[in-house]
């Protein structure tokens, strides 16, 4: 699967292409319906597991990884001592994301081997 794009990609871009071209900026709802997606996750106590790892992209999520830490760092050398809480809560969250997702992606590369 390295290298191609998935059928969910190309359904997203559409979206977004779509409601960007008429003016409508779709990232802020995305964000939102993400996050609500994720506080039931949590509350139901639902932890990734290797049989829902599956359809993960290792190659693709290897990038993400490098890329969140290259805009992390550049983050922690710009902070401000009047950095606003909602930032550095971002910095946190993308910090612990980023500590979580190559565990993540150890478990898949085992489970597929």
């Amino acid at each position: 699967m390295s290298g191609t794009i998935v059928p969910e990609f190309h359904v997203k871009e559409e979206l977004i292409y779509e409601l960007k071209t008429r003016g409508i900026s779709p990232i802020e709802s995305i964000i939102a319906d993400l996050h609500k997606l994720l506080r039931t996750a949590l509350q139901t106590n639902t932890l990734p597991d290797s049989e829902k790892l599956e359809g993960i992209n290792v190659d693709l999520e290897h990038k993400c990884c490098v890329s969140k830490l290259s805009s992390l760092v550049e983050m922690v050398e710009n902070v401000e001592d009047e950095q606003s809480g909602l930032s550095i809560t971002r910095e946190e969250h993308g910090l612990a994301n980023l500590g979580r997702r190559p565990s993540d992606l150890l478990i898949i590369a085992k489970h597929r081997t």
